[in-house]
């Protein structure tokens, strides 16, 4: 197979890839959500957060966790392919210098500058430890997207493949309640995402102490407001913002 062969092989892969992350997150949301409400009608809120409200948040997490997988191979294929392309074009780069060129790092990515768009950061977005991005209550903003993670990478470049995204009010309080006034605008916008680092802070923060904690506000506040759910997320910034990417504490 020529090297031409090789990258559109590549490209096909990569394409495959992002197509089957999308397909497969929008089927499972879409599972857990008629679950979720299933159990919510069936059991009510006690039972339901009781009980299975942590299995659901936890199989949404891991499902969030494999599409990012997902999405980080069809980039790495499609840069595998940029690359053949490139050792294929005879335009006199050398093979090891096409090489050096390859990694789409955020530093020399297009966009990412040498400079960070919040106070005190570096070249590569990443807000530095000492230098908290925010210490004020939680709020929310106004996005026009849906594509939160490239909502918050966007805006912190560094961080890619290195932080989950958190929803700091979390996405399902819009179902929760409905009389909230909560939109898609709000839970998806900038101010209301939170970088939680991969590995053991994502394990023992994301997907168990903030997960119970929101467990337990749902099963006592089943009439909460919009202030309120912010009020307690301002409290979850308090405790475990310290550990956040950017810190927000």
């Amino acid at each position: 197979m020529s090297i031409e062969d090789e990258a559109h092989k590549l490209d096909a892969i990569a394409e495959r890839l992002e197509a089957l992350s999308r397909q497969f997150a929008s089927q499972m949301n879409a599972w857990l959500s008629e679950t979720d409400a299933a159990l919510l009608e069936i059991l009510g809120y006690g039972l339901r957060y009781a009980g299975f409200g942590g299995l659901l948040g936890a199989a949404r997490g891991r499902t969030e966790e494999l599409c990012e997988a997902l999405r980080e191979s069809a980039a790495a294929t499609s840069r595998a392919a940029a690359y053949h392309g490139r050792r294929n074009s005879g335009n006199g780069e050398s093979s090891a210098s096409a090489g050096r060129s390859v990694p789409d790092t955020p530093s020399s990515a297009p966009g990412s500058g040498s400079t960070s768009s919040e106070p005190g950061g570096n070249q590569n977005g990443d807000a530095p430890e000492a230098a908290p991005t925010n210490t004020g209550p939680a709020t929310f903003g106004s996005s026009t997207s849906t594509n939160y993670r490239k909502t918050f990478f966007d805006e912190h470049p560094g961080l890619k493949g290195q932080v989950w995204v958190h929803h700091a009010v979390e996405r399902q309080s819009a179902d929760i309640y409905p009389n909230a006034g909560l939109t898609d605008a709000e839970i998806h916008s900038l101010q209301n995402l939170r970088g939680i680092p991969k590995g053991e802070t994502n394990n023992t923060v994301h997907l168990s102490k903030l997960r119970k904690a929101w467990n337990r506000f749902y099963d006592e506040n089943p009439n909460a407001t919009k202030q309120d759910l912010l009020d307690f997320a301002t409290k979850m910034d308090d405790k475990y913002g310290d550990q956040f990417k950017p810190r927000v504490r």
